[in-house]
C-alpha cells in the first residue's frame, strides 16, 4: 500500500523503523515491511526445498506460527547445522510479523529483552542476526530455505500491540553438519551497501535467491509499475526522497523483509509480469540515518 500523496517509506533510523505513512512508526516488534502485508500473498509462494536435497525425505524443516503476539515452533528438535526449510505462518485474526533471529555469540535472550525494554523503538542488530523476516495477514504462509549455523535461535510472532518480544520460542542448532546445499535458484539478487546486483529479467514463477553480501541490514520492496509510468522518473523520485504527486505509480509487493549481513534466503516467487523497481528504504547508523535508497539502492528489473 501507499499512503495517498506520499512516497513509500520503510526505513530504520539507527535501528528505528518508519513505515507508511511517515508519521506512523513500526518497531521491530511491529514488523519491518508491515505496510506491504497485503501484497505478500501474491509475492511469495512455496519453496520446493526437497529438490535441493535430490528429493531426500530427511531434509530439515521447521514451522513458525504466529498468533496473537505469540510464536510456536514445530520440527525444531535435533536441528543440525546445514540447510533447512523454514515455513512462516500466521494464525488467528490479526496481521502479524513473523521472524527468526539468531543470537550472536555470547548473547543471551535476556540481553535482547533487556535491550528491547530500554530501547523499545530500536532493533538490537548488534545482539542478533535476522535470518528471515516477513509480515503477513491471517491465514497466509510463506516458506524460505536458509542455512542454519550452530547457536541459539529465537522465533518471534508479533502484532501491533505486542510488548517486548511477545511469547517467543527458542531452539538450538548443534552437532555434526548435515551436508547439502541450498536449493538451486533460477535467478539471484545480491544486496550490498548500497545497491543491488540483479538480473535484468527474472521468471515470475521461478526460484529466487536473495543474498545480503553487505555489512548492514537490507530488505527488498518492489513496485510493479503501472502501464505508461516511466521507471527512470520514479527511480529519480525515490533516490531524491520526493513525494509522489497523484496516484501511486504501481502495486507494492514485499520480496523479502529485513535480513542481516551474511544471510541467504531461497524463495519461490509468484510475481506478476511487468516492469518493477526494487528498493531498500532501510536506514541505520552506518548510513547516518539516511534511507539506503537515498544512496541509489533502487534498481529496475523486468518480470516475465
Amino acid at each position: 500500500m501507499l499512503a495517498s500523496g506520499g512516497r513509500p517509506v520503510v526505513g530504520i533510523q539507527g535501528g528505528h523503523v518508519d513505515s507508511i505513512p511517515r508519521a506512523r512508526r513500526h518497531t521491530l516488534r511491529r514488523g519491518v515491511g508491515a505496510c506491504l502485508t497485503a501484497a505478500l500473498a501474491s509475492c511469495l509462494a512455496l519453496v520446493a526445498f526437497a529438490s535441493a536435497q535430490g528429493g531426500s525425505g530427511d531434509a530439515q524443516s521447521i514451522t513458525i506460527t504466529a498468533n496473537a503476539g505469540a510464536a510456536t515452533v514445530t520440527g525444531a528438535d535435533g536441528l543440525r547445522p546445514g540447510p533447512a526449510q523454514v515455513t512462516l505462518r500466521v494464525a488467528g485474526k490479526q496481521d502479524q510479523s513473523v521472524f527468526l533471529i539468531r543470537l550472536r555469540p555470547g548473547v543471551e535472550v535476556e540481553d535482547v529483552l533487556r535491550y528491547v525494554r530500554r530501547h523499545s523503538d530500536l532493533v538490537p542488530v548488534n545482539l542478533v542476526s535476522i535470518e528471515t523476516f516477513t509480515s503477513m495477514g491471517p491465514g497466509q504462509t510463506s516458506r524460505t530455505a536458509i542455512t542454519l549455523v550452530p547457536g541459539r535461535y529465537v522465533a518471534v510472532g508479533e502484532g501491533d500491540r505486542t510488548t517486548g518480544l511477545g511469547r517467543y520460542a527458542t531452539f538450538d542448532v548443534g552437532g555434526a553438519p548435515t551436508g547439502g546445499t541450498l536449493p538451486r535458484a533460477d535467478a539471484s539478487i545480491q544486496m550490498f551497501d548500497y545497491g543491488f546486483r540483479i538480473p535484468k529479467k527474472i521468471d515470475g514463477d521461478g526460484v529466487l535467491r536473495v543474498d545480503n553480501i553487505g555489512r548492514n541490514e537490507h530488505f527488498i520492496a518492489g513496485i510493479r509499475l503501472n502501464p505508461g509510468v516511466n521507471p527512470a522518473v520514479v527511480r529519480r523520485q525515490l533516490i531524491a526522497g520526493a513525494d509522489f504527486q497523484g496516484p501511486p505509480p504501481g502495486e507494492f509487493v514485499q520480496i523479502i523483509g529485513v535480513v542481516s549481513p551474511g544471510t541467504s534466503n531461497v524463495l519461490d516467487v509468484d510475481l506478476k509480469p511487468g516492469v518493477y523497481l526494487v528498493a531498500c528504504f532501510y536506514a541505520d547508523r552506518a548510513s547516518a540515518g539516511h534511507e539506503h535508497s537515498d544512496f541509489g539502492m533502487v534498481r529496475q528489473m523486468t518480470v516475465r
